[in-house]
């Protein structure tokens, strides 16, 4: 006798009972666009009518329209689940959903997408994904991702600089939320409030601001009171007997107190500096500390560095940790104080070439200081990091000098005097010494003073030489800069001993000489008086 296997007889049971079930199975009824695909005119002619056309074309549109609604459905279903699993702070799982929703186009999950990358990635921000989200949501007509991509623009986060188009996403924002828009306008505008027109219109926002109920709008009125209205009554009462009224300051601090008390962390950290500085308020550390400890708590990012310098000597740590947070947030003193850290090796390992490379973003995003610092390294070279490069090095001046940067306009004024690697352009070098002087780099008090006795670049005037030169010996007292000392003795003793100078006489002029000498000695060389003997 034959034997089948188990899995034989499950198989001719299975075939024997497919025909049974086909036999057996259930009319479905065709949709009405899949007839009129199928089935053929009664004239038997390929031209389709029109009515069947316009059968075919309503058909579609049902069907396209239906598709639409379902994934729209499902878009919801996913960012609904996504945002249970973040409210359990499962951001794994909650960024699993939002990227489901997120690919039928959902805005929402779009924009909480850029936010878990911005504020919940693991290892820190990831800006350049969290714009990307951002700018997906922003073309699906989101509006709060008008607000965060335009800080992006603002802050150079994840794309370059861009004040331009951060303002125009700002401005879209305003038909959706006016305050808010507006709040993050006024305080871009803010760091070029030393501009009058653009002060003109900070006071214009901030009224509307105040309008809303604003705490921005009250920090801002704060802010504008103490640093503007006291200057501009000063002015208006400098010749008569009237003062600043005694509740002004008053009203000041009023505003940004009640701002911080709101919950403004900019409102905060700026009485965190004022007690720290005893200005406008009588300084307290401790105060100073507790407030920029709540602008922090709030997200301010300068208050991680400001804090940071704080506790720097005592806890460097601690102050690298924040600088890293400041830096992660897109603020440049951030950024510029932790490439420090790696150029000098605070509580990091040394890495010239890293600290190097965040000098670089730092400038991007405007930092003065990080600018002079580049223009330094390529004027006079890195050791195994950076040729000197004085195209690049005056490049970055230059830019500098169009901040009105002292620093940067004597260093220009240098390089064009001295020569050594430009052509010498004692005009220029004048000039530019002349703005650093103005800027307040009292260092340009002695090559102007040069200048003046040697009459480069400016006719020869040696009572205004012996004048700055004066100024310019005092303030290198004042730093006990022994070469400048010297330096300024050796010219006075020069500009006393000539016969044809007004204020020649030859016992000052040899007491200048001494006086170079002891100071500095390599400065003989400039004292014709002591190498005649």
């Amino acid at each position: 006798m034959k034997l089948y296997s188990i899995k034989s007889l499950f198989i001719l049971s299975f075939i024997s009972y497919v025909p049974l079930a086909w036999s057996l199975r259930p009319e479905i009824p065709t949709m009405e666009y899949e007839e009129v695909l199928c089935s053929s005119p009664s004239d038997s002619s390929s031209v389709t009518s029109e009515s069947d056309e316009e059968d075919m074309n309503t058909s579609s549109a049902f069907r396209r329209e239906s598709e639409a609604v379902r994934n729209e459905e499902l878009a919801e279903r996913f960012y609904e689940n996504g945002q249970k699993w973040a409210r359990e702070e499962n951001w794994e799982l909650a960024q699993h959903h939002w990227q489901l929703s997120s690919h039928f186009g959902y805005a929402p999950a779009q924009h909480a997408l850029g936010c878990l990358y911005r504020d919940q990635y693991p290892e820190g921000p990831n800006w350049y994904k969290a714009f990307e989200h951002f700018k997906k949501a922003a073309e699906n007509v989101y509006y709060q991702a008008f607000l965060d991509i335009g800080f992006c623009y603002e802050k150079g986060l994840g794309t370059a600089v861009n004040k331009d188009r951060a303002f125009l996403y700002y401005t879209r924002a305003y038909d959706f939320n006016p305050c808010e828009a507006i709040e993050h306008i006024a305080l871009m505008q803010w760091g070029n409030r030393a501009n009058a027109e653009t002060r003109a219109q900070i006071w214009t926002y901030v009224n509307e601001l105040l309008e809303h109920s604003s705490r921005i709008g009250l920090y801002l009125r704060g802010r504008l009171m103490l640093e503007y209205e006291e200057e501009n009554m000063r002015e208006e009462h400098r010749n008569s007997e009237h003062t600043v009224p005694e509740n002004f300051y008053d009203r000041a601090l009023e505003c940004l107190f009640t701002a911080a008390e709101e919950g403004c962390g900019q409102a905060h950290q700026t009485l965190g500096v004022f007690y720290r500085d005893g200005t406008f308020l009588p300084q307290d550390m401790e105060r100073a500390v507790y407030h920029l400890e709540q602008a922090m708590s709030f997200n301010a990012p300068k208050a991680f560095v400001l804090y940071g310098d704080l506790i720097e000597t005592a806890d460097p740590e601690q102050a690298c940790t924040l600088y890293n947070r400041a830096a992660f947030l897109g603020e440049k003193k951030g950024i510029f104080a932790l490439a420090r850290c790696y150029e000098q090796g605070i509580y990091v390992r040394q890495d010239r070439r890293f600290a190097f490379d965040l000098y670089h973003e730092a400038a991007n995003k405007g930092s003065k200081k990080a600018l002079f610092i580049l223009g330094y390294w390529y004027e006079k070279g890195l050791p195994g990091l950076i040729e000197p490069n004085i195209d690049l090095a005056l490049s970055y001046f230059e830019r500098l000098a169009e901040y009105n940067d002292s620093a940067a306009l004597y260093s220009l004024a240098c390089l064009y005097y001295e020569g050594e690697r430009v052509p010498v352009d004692f005009e220029r070098a004048y000039d530019y010494v002349q703005r650093s002087i103005t800027a307040g780099e009292t260092k340009g008090l002695l090559l102007q003073g040069i200048m003046l006795y040697e009459g480069q670049g400016v006719e020869k005037n040696a009572q205004h030489a012996d004048i700055v030169l004066h100024q310019a010996l005092e303030q290198a007292q004042a730093h006990d800069d022994w070469w400048a000392i010297a330096t300024c003795y050796a010219y006075l003793g020069k500009l006393y001993a000539n016969q044809d100078m007004p204020m020649s006489n030859m016992d000052a002029a040899q007491s200048y000489f001494d006086k170079a000498s002891v100071s500095y000695p390599y400065t003989f060389v400039l004292c014709p008086l002591e190498t005649e003997d």
